[in-house]
């Protein structure tokens, strides 16, 4: 399996401490259709990433506070079972966190079948500055023609009743259709395309 991409959800868990999180809008959601890949977000959250490494592409999605959404594709051929990418991702992340930041040990949940993906969960803490902040990782797996694209969720478990219905949003419309690479680009509020994002 090729590279996974890591380094902005590391970014976001050193400011685990400073943000505030916020109710996701889920009434007032955005659309994202680009190069194949088509899903809603809530209004209030924002796609920072869509980037292209060799055959794998990766998006990255903020919200107000620091929860975070990683969508990653690869080609069916070179992608893992849920439960050792999960594995893999989760030891790639504690490699690469600064020293002042101690990870937990992690407890996985699953694999299990839900709502159309391959299932898994990941419970650990992040500990800095003497502070201990308990969190929770959610990775999905569903197969679309000849890819295989996982969403990575993460939140502070304080902060997941702000944000499970806007993860249940990206996950319920997401849909991906490589024919479709290249198309236009459009990031707006929903049935109402705004002009191409920069990210």
């Amino acid at each position: 399996m090729r590279q996974q991409f890591t380094s902005p959800l590391i970014i976001l868990s050193l400011l685990a401490h400073v943000g505030c999180e916020k109710v996701a809008t889920v009434k007032r959601p955005k659309i994202y259709d680009k190069d194949g890949i088509h899903f809603k977000h809530p209004g209030n959250w924002k796609v920072t990433t869509d980037s292209q490494r060799d055959s794998v592409r990766c998006l990255f999605l903020e919200t107000p506070g620091n929860a975070t959404v990683a969508i990653q594709i690869y080609l069916a051929t070179e992608a893992l079972e849920i439960e050792d990418f999960a594995r893999q991702f989760s030891s790639n992340v504690q490699k690469e966190m600064a020293r002042y930041v101690t990870v937990g040990n992690s407890t996985f949940g699953g694999p299990d079948d839900v709502a159309g993906y391959r299932s898994m969960t990941e419970q650990f803490s992040l500990s800095t500055l003497g502070e201990e902040v308990p969190h929770i990782r959610l990775y999905k797996q569903k197969q679309f023609g000849d890819k295989i694209v996982y969403v990575i969720c993460q939140v502070s478990n304080e902060d997941e009743d702000f944000v499970d219905v806007g993860f249940d949003q990206i996950m319920s419309s997401l849909k991906y259709d490589s024919a479709d690479e290249g198309s236009n680009d459009t990031e707006g509020a929903a049935g109402q395309p705004d002009a191409p994002s920069s990210i």
